[in-house]
């Protein structure tokens, strides 16, 4: 299945990024969680879970499909750009006195 690497909802994992950095989770933690997540919902057990647990409040509604490895790799990418950008906004912000670092 053919599928665009970048999509609306890329900006939903780039604040997923965000968020598990003010929540501390690590850069090394963040991908293997979320490269989990990417496989199941890739994967028919994951799919099948998606439809019939969370159909009505998944993103997107309806009945969800797999959107190929090209989705998984920009969605991935959205997170670990999340990530980052919270990690170097945090630090300029200690660097010029601003506010106290949120992660230590």
């Amino acid at each position: 299945m053919r599928s665009k690497i970048f999509d609306q909802f890329t900006y939903l994992h780039f604040a997923s990024g965000i968020i598990s950095y003010f929540w501390g989770i690590s850069f090394v933690l963040l991908l293997i969680i979320h490269t989990i997540y990417e496989y199941l919902e890739t994967t028919q057990f994951g799919i099948y879970i998606i439809n019939n647990y969370f159909g009505k409040i998944w993103p997107g509604g309806g009945k969800h499909k797999s959107e190929g490895l090209n989705n998984a790799i920009g969605d991935t990418i959205g997170a670990i750009f999340g990530w980052i950008s919270a990690y170097y906004l945090d630090n300029l912000g200690n660097k010029y006195q601003w506010y106290s670092l949120h992660i230590k």
